[in-house]
């Protein structure tokens, strides 16, 4: 096939047709030139005669010829309708290829992301799967110890002997664990922080659950400190216990995308003994253990999103707890409490000592001067404390200072 509707048997009936024609013209032709061939008597030739075969043979050249034209002419029309489409398909290919080529190249991509995913999550469950078996072993090590007290337990034959209905007892000991079990599931889900402790080259995602758990249990501590003080500061207590809650809440966020339920209690319930009693209470302590073992490999599953917690956790540390529990906490106390929290940054408090230390404007904010008997040019007050990199000395933050004069 040529292009759309013509096709070669087309070319080939209009080739037939042009043959067929001129053969018929050429025999016309023929006939009168073997009629002026015969011999016949001489004749006068006729004018008119000689005339009508010279213009029936140009009539007959220029027929072939305009055939001949007319066939060329639609087949170059027809060749370049074909090469303009061909081009037009050519450019099409050409587009469709490069779109192929830039989703072959994006899933090819997404196919390396998910193949690192997945081996990073495999590296999670065989971390937690690790220490879920430290878990059961140092379970089942308590379990045997206490079996083996309970075995040595002698019973004194004069004592008189108490009916006990060991089944509703074994009802009693598994509601219970069910109910602990029960309660540490929703205190996680509230934001309770846990331990994350002993965690591996931790991934980005995990860092940040590890130090939202540390700071939460931190913030926690410290509250519960002030508030059994001699010196209770209610005001300060409430800043701590607003940091606390923010915290909470995010954890109660991450964690909600996500829910955790108890893990079925499995324990035979048909016992007779007090040793099988003993055993089944052993084994519902250990499955409370268990359980909050679970919850740690949980956590370190979850996903955040890291650009946001890398602005939030540097501003809440700086702003909300550093520049807030300034007033409350003397300035030679203060490094020793915010420790724990500034080491997340890399940050600790610049050193000021009282009428030792010069006031220089590239470290502190000058907000004024006072005349004072001490060392002129030295701080002779801190109205807020500053922070500095350990790393390079960078300040963060000026501490604000009125130098004596």
């Amino acid at each position: 096939m040529f292009i759309s509707g013509y096709t070669r048997e087309n070319a080939m009936s209009h080739f037939r047709f042009i043959l067929s024609f001129t053969l018929i013209l050429w025999g016309f032709v023929s006939i009168g030139f073997s009629q002026d061939n015969v011999e016949q008597p001489e004749v006068e030739p006729v004018l008119w005669e000689s005339l009508l075969w010279t213009v029936l043979i140009i009539f007959v050249i220029l027929a072939i010829l305009a055939l001949v034209v007319f066939f060329v002419v639609k087949m170059v029309m027809r060749w370049k309708a074909m090469w303009q489409k061909t081009q037009v398909l050519s450019t099409d290919i050409n587009h469709l290829t490069h779109e192929l080529n830039g989703k072959l190249d994006t899933i090819q991509k997404i196919n390396i992301e998910n193949a690192n995913k997945f081996k990073e999550i495999e590296s999670i469950q065989a971390s937690v799967q690790k220490d879920q078996e430290s878990i059961q072993f140092d379970i089942g090590r308590v379990i045997t110890y206490l079996e083996k007290l309970n075995s040595n337990r002698s019973v004194d034959v004069d004592e008189p002997q108490v009916s006990i209905n060991y089944p509703l007892e074994v009802e009693k000991v598994i509601q219970s664990a069910k109910n602990q079990v029960l309660k540490i599931a929703k205190a996680y889900e509230n934001g309770e922080p846990i331990e994350l402790v002993g965690v591996d080259s931790p991934t980005p995602s995990q860092n940040v659950l590890i130090i939202l758990n540390s700071m939460a249990y931190d913030l926690g501590e410290w509250k519960a400190e002030i508030e059994h003080s001699a010196t209770t500061n209610s005001e300060f207590v409430d800043i701590l216990t607003n940091a606390e809650r923010d915290i909470r809440d995010r954890l109660k966020r991450i964690r909600s995308e996500s829910p955790i339920l108890p893990i079925p209690l499995d324990v035979k319930t048909d016992v007779n003994t007090e040793i099988e009693l003993n055993h089944i209470r052993n084994q519902c302590i250990a499955y409370a253990a268990y359980f909050e073992g679970v919850l740690t490999g949980y956590e370190l599953t979850y996903k955040v999103d890291e650009e946001e917690y890398n602005q939030f956790i540097p501003q809440f540390i700086r702003y909300r707890l550093f520049n807030e529990v300034a007033d409350f906490v003397p300035f030679e106390d203060l490094p020793e409490k915010m420790e724990r929290f500034l080491r997340f940054l890399d940050y600790e408090v610049v050193p000021i000592e009282i009428e030792i230390t010069k006031a220089d404007s590239h470290v502190h904010d000058i907000r004024e001067s006072r005349q004072t008997n001490g060392e002129p040019g030295t701080v002779v007050e801190i109205i807020l404390p500053g922070l500095r990199c350990i790393a390079d000395g960078e300040i963060i933050q000026k501490p604000v200072v009125i130098r004596g004069e």
